[in-house]
């Protein structure tokens, strides 16, 4: 009897996420690529989700643009010494 009630009440749960939150990372594909490991011939895989590997591509981008600048606003001037 207990074990008709269960499955009767699993069979009327939804299907979907429980959570809001759930949902929205179901939304959010994972995105795998392969990295080397720096020092070495070895990779590995690593998956993140869509919009946190747009995050940290975006965050080395400005990194980049950040280095870039601070190294030309101090960087010598270049030409013939006087």
């Amino acid at each position: 009897m207990f074990g008709l009630l269960l499955a009767a009440a699993v069979a009327a749960a939804p299907a979907g996420p429980a959570t809001p939150a759930a949902a929205a990372k179901t939304a959010d594909p994972l995105v795998c690529h392969v990295e080397p490991i720096e020092g070495s011939r070895i990779t590995h895989k690593v998956c993140l989700h869509a919009s946190e590997d747009a995050r940290r591509r975006q965050e080395a981008r400005d990194m980049i643009v950040r280095l870039q600048g601070s190294y030309t606003a101090t960087a010598p001037m270049m030409g013939p010494m006087h």
